[in-house]
Order: structure tokens, then sequence, then C-alpha cells
């Protein structure tokens, strides 16, 4: 399990939920990695599982496109890969579990602009929290011109 961070709790406490479900199956090992917000760490890490030959790896990846090569790496050498809350580019790995970051990005715009109700919708938009995706900012972008 490689974590882009264990700054968030809710970061935490999805590691906390993956070490109690896998209490249920002895037969399981969870080797846990903290990437502490870098992404060339993160890199590491998985060219790491790689080549210990694990059975497994779930990744919530840092950014997409610097880490996509090693996930299709991994995927490519026959080692499953499951993607947690934010995707890689392309479809080389066995499942994404998240949320749809594109409606919540048009999602967060359509509010802000209804908060103006008719009135001049601002010239700028400033996202201020470092929990944004770019799947986001990139829906967010598309509606800002309108």
């Amino acid at each position: 399990m490689s974590q882009c961070s264990l700054n968030e709790p809710w970061r935490v406490q999805m590691n906390a939920d993956i070490k109690k479900a896998a209490e249920d199956h002895p037969e399981l090992t969870v080797i846990y990695k903290d990437a502490n917000s870098d992404t060339l760490k993160q890199r590491s890490q998985v060219e790491e599982y790689i080549s210990a030959g694990v059975d497994l790896i779930i990744i919530s990846p840092k950014e997409a496109a610097p880490l996509t090569p090693v996930v299709a790496e991994a995927y490519q050498s026959g080692i499953p890969v499951i993607v947690l809350d934010r995707r890689v580019l392309g479809d080389q790995y066995t499942c994404f579990i998240g949320a749809d970051n594109v409606k919540i990005g048009k999602a967060a715009i359509d509010n802000a602009l209804a908060i103006f109700q008719g009135n001049e919708a601002p010239k700028e938009v400033t996202l201020s929290s470092r929990f944004f995706t770019q799947d986001n900012i990139e829906a967010g972008g598309e509606l800002i011109g309108k």
C-alpha cells in the first residue's frame, strides 16, 4: 500500500481500514509506505514493490503523469494494481476506486457561480486547497469562461 501522504486524517483511516480488513486474512501481509507528498519517493516505492515481486499493489498516487509509467510497468509485469482516490493516466491498472473528480470540479464551480446569481461573475478564481486534483481543476477551468 503506497500512500501519497499520511498528512490527511482520512488517509490514516484508510490504512487503518485496510489493516482491519487484512486481519481477517492471516495469509496476507500488507506493507505500508508513506511517500510524504514526494512523487519521486512514491515512484521508488512502487519500483521496490515490483522488484520484490509482491502479489498486489495498492496506490493512492500523488500525481498522475509521473506515476503512470511505473504503475503501467507493475501492471504489465503481471502484478494487479488497485489505484485509489486519484487516477493515473491511461488504463494500465487493474481497477480504480475513487470519486468522479471531474463532476466534483464542475459542481464546485457551478456552486461558486450560483453565489453571484446574476451579478457579474468573478474574473479570477483562486483555488486555495491542496486537496484539489488535476481533474477538479481542469473541469472547473472548462466552466470558468461560461
